[in-house]
């Protein structure tokens, strides 16, 4: 007996296969145009596994208006792109990033050497603060008034010649 769940699995298979025809066909463009946008072997895979994927997705949708090659290359095309447009964007955030982790850490270094000059108090309200708690935390925890304690961080900042915070004051 031939149901209607029979016939939408023989039509998937069709459809499958049609697609699979036409990556076949257009094998060699593929592979052209994977090898002219990446460097290495492992990203030509990965653009092309992003280009047979999307082209699948949006297959159904293929109205046959213009060749397989045509709607494959162009499908192909736009996802190669935005893949090199990605690549450029990762690259440049990568670079941006490694530049600004070189930096923090200089600085990271930088205040650690100014906090060990620090007398052991001061050192315990920044170890503290460093720890997230707020100003008035802080000084419950060491039991000073608030005021107190934003003049001794104003003076461990003039200290260590830092600029006051425009938004500091008790929290």
């Amino acid at each position: 007996m031939d149901t209607g769940n029979d016939k939408s699995e023989q039509q998937g298979l069709a459809i499958e296969e049609a697609f699979l025809l036409m990556l076949k066909r257009n094998e060699s463009m593929l592979y052209g145009i994977t090898n002219r946008f990446c460097r290495n072997e492992e990203d030509r895979k990965e653009l092309m596994q992003q280009i047979v994927y999307r082209a699948w997705l949006s297959f159904p949708n293929f109205r046959h208006e213009s060749s397989e090659a045509t709607w494959l290359y162009s499908t192909a095309f736009r996802i190669t792109a935005k893949h090199s447009r990605d690549e450029r964007r990762r690259a440049e955030l990568s670079e941006q990033h490694s530049q600004t982790y070189v930096f923090a850490e200089e600085n990271r270094l930088n205040d650690l050497t100014k906090i060990e000059q620090l007398r052991d108090s001061d050192k315990e309200i920044v170890m503290l603060l460093m720890q997230g708690y707020k100003y008035g935390e802080v000084s419950d925890i060491l039991g000073i008034a608030r005021v107190t304690l934003r003049n001794r961080i104003q003076r461990m900042k003039q200290r260590l010649g830092l600029k006051p915070s425009k938004n500091e004051g008790p929290s």
